[in-house]
């Protein structure tokens, strides 16, 4: 809120986000992250089937013209499941299909 007071549109936001996984700060136990439901936004990434994808809500392609507009479930937000106007919260996802935990620099896995 701070920064898009101060900066306005000229801030760009970006959602991380993932469709399945384990989570852990560097150092500590992962935990897993279960896949995202049916439907979801997480879930149509998945079924794309890139590991990577990032995908701008404020672009002008005609193809994703509506999506930016739609109230969709996306969990980028402690993976909980959430229906919002996600280009009213944010200006881009990134999505990652399978989430790794955290290590610290040099760390083995």
């Amino acid at each position: 809120d701070v920064v898009q007071a101060e900066l306005g549109k000229a801030a760009y936001t970006v959602m991380f986000t993932t469709y399945a996984g384990e989570q852990a700060m560097a150092g500590n136990v992962a935990t897993a992250i279960e896949p995202a439901p049916e439907g979801s936004f997480e879930q149509l990434c998945h079924r794309i089937g890139s590991p990577f994808l990032f995908v701008d809500l404020r672009g002008s392609d005609p193809e994703l013209a509506a999506f930016p507009r739609a109230r969709m479930s996306a969990r980028p937000f402690g993976y909980m499941s959430c229906n919002a106007p996600w280009s009213e919260i944010g200006d881009a996802f990134f999505f990652i299909d399978a989430m790794q935990p955290s290590t610290a620099l040099g760390a083995k896995r």
